[in-house]
């Protein structure tokens, strides 16, 4: 049986798309978004509000990670 050659391109390219779309399925399956921001200077690192997010963050960390980490302070 010989293949012509539009069925040659049809089954090349039916496997160029299977494999770019396994590809980037696999490469994004396991990250998470970060959003970006314009960062800036925190210019108290007492403030509660930063004690607080501070705290926030570790809470978070430890229960994705499973760990049990302890929040002590803010330092630069």
């Amino acid at each position: 049986m010989a293949l012509n050659s539009s069925s040659l391109f049809l089954m090349f390219s039916s496997l160029l798309v299977s494999f770019l779309v396994l590809n980037v399925s696999t490469a994004y399956g396991n990250r998470k978004v970060v959003l970006k921001s314009e960062g800036h200077p925190i210019k108290d690192l007492k403030d509660p509000r930063v004690q607080e997010i501070g705290k926030f963050a570790v809470n978070e960390h430890n229960k994705e990670a499973k760990t049990n980490l302890v929040y002590k302070s803010n330092s630069k």
